[in-house]
């Protein structure tokens, strides 16, 4: 309330009502016409996993109360762009490509609007379908991984299709534990396979995740003729 008392130290009764609080918007200066959009920005650190939410704002622009901002989205950054939103008194608005696209805003005020300059957010498809390998005595690279890590991580924004992994046969041992979490894409049609070619895995497992080879949430996965050593 707007008592000036200093309250107790201790409170001796409680109560089941809340405090009613009123917060008042006096207005504000009213927006310059022609606006400065200024540019495009977004919370993306490099490339994004598609569907990845991603933050949309804007920076270096002009205010003031009447103003208005629309998205728009576009495959190249000349355009065409198309809306993506309705006009709002917000500049920020959440996107989840499934494809590297580049956005930008229109910004009004008094019927008289700019474009922001544009921002490209990458999308990473994730895996493309096919064979690859893994051999411990190759640099990941290419269509190879060097490791059983590297062959998952490559899948961490899913996989296009089906994917086969050959161990090569003169290969290893790999020292690793091996943990493959849920695979976006993975499907009874979009199989995951693991060709061990009796090839070894082998580690010291910590009490914290004993698991020498664990399905986190894995589907579709198969492995096969893989020696694992404890």
């Amino acid at each position: 309330n707007n008592s000036t008392s200093t309250p107790s130290a201790t409170i001796a009764t409680s109560s089941s009502n809340h405090p009613h609080i009123r917060l008042t918007y006096a207005g504000g200066t009213p927006c310059t016409a022609p606006p400065t959009a200024g540019a495009a920005i977004s919370n993306a650190t490099g490339s994004v996993c598609q569907l990845t939410s991603v933050t949309l704002n804007i920076s270096g622009n002009s205010t003031g109360s009447g103003q208005t901002y629309k998205w728009q989205s576009a495959a190249a950054i000349g355009g065409p762009y198309a809306d993506i939103t309705t006009e709002s008194i917000s500049p920020v608005t959440t996107v989840n490509p499934t494809t590297t696209t580049y956005y930008r805003a229109v910004v009004t005020c008094s019927g008289q609007s700019d474009n922001t300059t544009p921002i490209e957010v990458q999308v990473n498809p994730g895996l493309p379908a096919g064979t690859y390998t893994i051999n411990s005595a190759v640099a990941t690279g290419g269509s190879n991984f060097q490791t059983f890590a590297a062959a998952i991580a490559a899948m961490n924004c899913g996989i296009q299709g089906a994917v086969v992994f050959n161990v090569n046969a003169a290969s290893g041992p790999y020292n690793e534990q091996v943990v493959i979490p849920q695979i976006i894409n993975a499907s009874a049609v979009n199989t995951i396979t693991f060709n061990g070619n009796g090839r070894t895995i082998q580690a010291v497992p910590v009490s914290a995740t004993r698991a020498l080879l664990k399905l986190d949430g894995a589907d579709s996965v198969s492995i096969n003729n893989l020696r694992l050593v404890s």
